[in-house]
């Protein structure tokens, strides 16, 4: 062949493999000032005011757009059921309680739990109706979180090259949290502790829980002292991570999540009347008040039998070490709120005093003692009491004389020997726990 044929061949294989070189070095540069446009436009949502727009009753196509900000940074609305949102994932409801302006709130309230740029890596937020197929007798799923590693194909066609064609494979992690029961509520601080823990499952995954060897080595592994359990806290199938489900790592962490970054709205208290003001109000709608998962001062976490996560040492730094934000708030030292009980009686009744001391004190903490059987299952709150009032609870019968009639009143936690603990709410919102109190009745 000769020479100059030879030459032109490769030199045109040489302007191929420039042209690819270009392609591949553009594409990283896309993708890098993609990236930047993204967290710049982030810090812009994060400061702007959201006034909500009310779809009209017009035809969809003349419909307003809704969740438009001051500064016309606007999500789309397509339809009532899906929406837009200005960071760019959907919010899809299927759910008739949960449509149009309404998922605007569900984006806002996943807005206001504490995050950094692994936001921008949400896929879409889902909304059923009705309950997961997941739950079981015992237990309701109201959330779940999904992690799934899709892989894209981009092909190159370089004429003599060989092969003729070059295929690149980009991959990409879809992260999909799917909120369940939402025509139970009526409110959106009803499903704030939900969205905030599906939010920390996503949190917790992308920054040091991605897999389970990344979960040993990781130093919340550490923190939370993992090796020292004494109980599994990997399951290899559905059933027995349901059956475990307080002992996950990844729950725990999730768990931690709403603790240490969660919403406001996602750490709601209820107050509870112990029987002695039951007694005299003559109303105890407010003892027998429902307290369930969403109610933090009842309920801080899933497993009470290991520490809050604001009494684990150094972990609410290592949440705030993977974002752009501080931990200001100061270590809490360890106290003993030494819970006493006395035993008393009136009109032939008997009831018991449980006292503490307020080592937090003053109008802004809440104290909500809290009862437990023996396997620490809790039993039901028995009095909520702010820091400046006088520490005291009362369980058995009360009894007080009204005219000429003898008006009584009771509970049954002194049926069986119980254990008692306090939960405290400070001013900051930090929710710490006392120990456990035995009382053998």
């Amino acid at each position: 062949m000769p020479n100059y044929y030879r030459s032109r061949k490769v030199i045109i294989i040489i302007i191929a493999l420039i042209v690819l070189l270009t392609l591949v070095v553009g594409a990283g540069v896309y993708y890098y000032v993609k990236s930047n446009n993204t967290a710049k436009r982030m810090n812009e949502i994060d400061t702007e005011d959201y006034s909500v727009k009310m779809l009209s009753a017009q035809s969809e196509s003349a419909a307003q757009a809704v969740g438009i900000s001051v500064k016309e940074t606007t999500g789309e609305q397509l339809g009532d059921g899906i929406y837009i949102t200005p960071i760019g994932f959907p919010i899809i409801s299927y759910s008739d309680k949960w449509q149009g302006s309404r998922l605007i709130e569900i984006y806002d309230e996943l807005l206001k739990n504490t995050h950094g740029d692994e936001i921008n890596y949400i896929s879409k937020v889902v909304v059923q109706p009705g309950l997961s197929s997941m739950g079981t007798a015992d237990s309701i799923v109201a959330g779940t979180h999904s992690t799934t590693q899709e892989r894209y194909m981009v092909f190159f066609d370089v004429p003599l090259l060989a092969p003729s064609s070059l295929e690149y494979g980009f991959s990409s992690k879809q992260s999909v949290i799917e909120l369940f029961g939402m025509d139970e509520y009526d409110t959106i601080e009803q499903a704030a502790k939900t969205i905030a823990h599906e939010y920390g499952h996503h949190y917790t995954i992308f920054y040091f829980l991605a897999d389970e060897e990344g979960a040993l080595n990781s130093q919340y592994y550490q923190l939370r002292n993992f090796a020292d359990f004494g109980h599994p806290i990997f399951f290899s199938n559905q059933q027995e991570y349901l059956n475990n489900h307080q002992w996950s790592i990844f729950e725990l962490a999730a768990e931690d999540y709403v603790q240490l970054l969660g919403s406001e709205n996602a750490k709601q208290v209820k107050f509870y009347m112990d029987i002695y003001d039951a007694l005299r109000s003559n109303d105890g709608e407010d003892y027998f008040a429902t307290a369930d998962q969403t109610t933090s001062n009842v309920f801080p976490q899933e497993n009470l039998f290991v520490p809050l996560a604001e009494q684990v040492e150094s972990l609410r730094d290592y949440y705030f070490s993977f974002i752009d934000a501080q931990n200001e708030m100061e270590p809490l030292e360890t106290v003993d709120f030494n819970l006493q009980i006395k035993k008393r009686s009136s009109y032939g009744n008997t009831y018991y005093d449980i006292t503490w001391d307020n080592v937090y004190s003053g109008k802004d903490v809440l104290y909500t003692l809290v009862c437990f059987d023996k396997d620490y299952n809790i039993f039901s709150p028995i009095k909520t009491l702010y820091g400046n009032e006088k520490p005291i609870a009362r369980v058995g019968t009360v009894s007080r004389v009204s005219g000429s009639t003898l008006l009584t009143y009771s509970n049954t936690v002194t049926d069986e020997d119980r254990y008692f603990r306090l939960h405290i709410v400070l001013p900051d919102g930090r929710i710490i726990a006392s120990e456990f109190f035995f009382v053998e009745f």
